[in-house]
């Protein structure tokens, strides 16, 4: 509710009139439950998502970015080839698309025509079945991980087994923590407003899948608690006033030109005379030099725009994950003390941060391969080819690569694609630790909400039972070599 009271108190008031203390609870509540709502209660959410992608989004965090818009970003599009017509690339990019917007979307928690009893009953398993996960998590590897406290507090290694290990279990615990308390708030609030399980969407969408597919979809596939917050208070503010710089040192250095041209205008005798063959008369520029043609123009402007946006939208990224690092720098420090706030958090997220950008600058990941239509298939065999013979054009069909060409080519992308997945995963897996350090350091893991350990309790009626066990053989033993 901090963040939301500072959107609120700094960015937008969206509470009705008259204000109140309820009232603002409330509107943190729709933004907290119903991001993905449109009109959900708030004015302010009309001016719609994440600019640069709805699916887009960090976590509360991203945010973590915290949701980020994401700081998302946006699967970059492959140029067409040359052998495939303009209509056969547009289908395969919305193709594709399509297909990215299904993978990321989030969906109702109670299935669509489901009872209330029904949705109320599958979620509750579950709920169990991550309760286990959850609890083997902490009893078999987190907790037993006792070097954090022999040590002092200090730890193994930062890259040592122990520490990624311990780092890798209190990510899957984390990420436990967060879906267990959503869900478990929500199935309470639905015995009093059923059609809550049909409006709020589960928050997190597979994100083990993100974390060997890009970094990118990895912060679009957490949780998105915090998401419109973060873009308030840092995706649109950072991106307008880039706008605003960028759009003042073009009108800057802009203007010079158009001082000369009014100085042109005022002196028409400085102007070149064309005599009537159009060539110059000797004072001037030759008047046969044409102006740069429109269409030119019209390219450099949109090349301009688009280098324009794509710095407006890195910069806004960067500033969502410094802000979601700052606020969990002083996390650890309020929790911790001023040792724990030691750079780890700001550093972790300003390296997905900077992974994201390296990304869209490479164009990863690659976009997969599509069934393709026989439409499809025809365009990218053949391509016709215009050529002018006795006044007249002939067109003929060639093929454009040979088969072992197209199939180095596709054995090309996807070494790109798994070596991409495999780097993503080591990233994912070593950024990890950074993050967890401070929380490990200061025995969080112990503060976790864990009323009653099933996995514990049979770990430890399995090491009383091995433990008689072996008594029992040594025992065993001692006896027969007594009676020799």
């Amino acid at each position: 509710m901090t963040l939301f009271a500072l959107q609120y108190g700094f960015m937008a008031d969206p509470a009705p009139q008259p204000r109140s203390p309820w009232a603002y609870f409330l509107e943190g509540l729709r933004d907290t439950f119903l991001p993905f709502e449109a009109g959900g209660g708030a004015a302010v959410r009309a001016e719609g998502g994440a600019e640069g992608g709805a699916e887009g989004g960090a976590e509360g965090g991203a945010e973590d970015t915290g949701a980020d818009p994401a700081p998302g970003s946006k699967a970059v599009a492959q140029p067409p080839s040359h052998n495939v017509s303009s209509g056969a690339a547009a289908a395969a990019a919305e193709r594709q698309r399509q297909a990215r917007r299904a993978r990321l979307e989030r969906q109702p928690l109670a299935a669509a025509g489901a009872s209330y009893p029904a949705a109320v009953g599958r979620l509750l398993l579950e709920l169990g079945f991550q309760y286990l996960v959850y609890d083997g998590a902490l009893a078999l590897v987190v907790k037993p991980l006792a070097v954090f406290d022999g040590a002092g507090g200090g730890g193994p290694p930062l890259f040592s087994a122990a520490s990624v290990a311990a780092s890798l279990a209190f990510t899957v615990t984390l990420y436990l923590h967060f879906t267990i308390s959503y869900r478990g708030l929500l199935l309470a609030l639905s015995a009093v407003r059923p059609e809550l399980l049909w409006r709020c969407r589960h928050q997190f969408r597979e994100p083990w899948l993100g974390a060997t597919s890009s970094v990118a979809e990895l912060w679009q596939r957490w949780h998105q608690l915090f998401r419109m917050t973060f873009v308030r208070l840092a995706y649109r503010p950072t991106r307008a006033a880039v706008r605003r710089l960028l759009a003042a040192g073009s009108s800057s250095s802009g203007g010079g030109g158009s001082g000369k041209q009014t100085q042109a205008r005022q002196h028409p005798k400085a102007q070149p005379h064309a005599n009537g063959n159009g060539t110059s008369n000797g004072n001037g520029i030759s008047t046969t030099a044409a102006a740069p043609p429109a269409a030119s123009k019209r390219a450099a402007a949109s090349s301009s725009s688009s280098s324009s946006r794509r710095l407006e939208e890195a910069a806004a990224l960067v500033a969502v994950f410094a802000l979601s690092g700052i606020i969990h720098e002083y996390m650890c420090w309020a929790a911790f003390g001023a040792a724990a706030a030691a750079g780890w958090q700001l550093g972790f997220f300003l390296l997905h941060a900077a992974a994201i950008l390296v990304e869209q600058a490479l164009g990863l990941p690659l976009p997969p391969p599509l069934p393709e239509s026989n439409a499809d298939r025809a365009a990218a065999a053949d391509v016709v080819i215009q050529s002018g013979s006795g006044g007249g054009a002939a067109a003929a069909r060639k093929p454009i690569a040979a088969p072992a060409r197209q199939r180095r080519r596709r054995l090309v992308r996807a070494a790109v694609r798994f070596a991409h997945r495999a780097a993503v995963a080591a990233f994912c897996l070593m950024t990890s630790v950074l993050f967890m350090r401070p929380w490990l350091q200061g025995n969080y893991h112990n503060e976790f909400w864990h009323p009653v350990s099933p996995v514990g309790w049979a770990a430890a009626r399995l090491r009383e039972a091995l433990a008689a066990a072996g008594a029992s053989g040594a025992s065993a033993a001692d006896l027969g070599r007594s009676e020799l």
